[in-house]
């Protein structure tokens, strides 16, 4: 899986449900409720993190091709 633009992976499967589960079971339960949310009670995410770190790892490969093609035209 190659992408050109990192805006791409934003509708991939393993990037949503992980972006998903963050958010449902980490950032609202724990603004809505910060004395009694309790990180080590949620329910764990079951994916396939080595695929998740490969996707990760194109996202950023991606993400700084595209800083140096900035960097070469403000050069310019």
């Amino acid at each position: 899986m190659r992408y050109t633009s990192y805006k791409n992976y934003l509708d991939n499967k393993i990037i949503k449900e992980t972006w998903n589960y963050f958010y449902e079971n980490i950032v609202w339960p724990s603004s809505e409720d910060k004395e009694n949310f309790e990180l080590n009670e949620q329910a764990g995410i079951k994916i396939d993190t080595v695929e998740l770190l490969n996707i990760l790892n194109e996202m950023i490969k991606v993400f700084e091709k595209s800083i140096r093609k900035k960097e070469k035209r403000n050069q310019n």
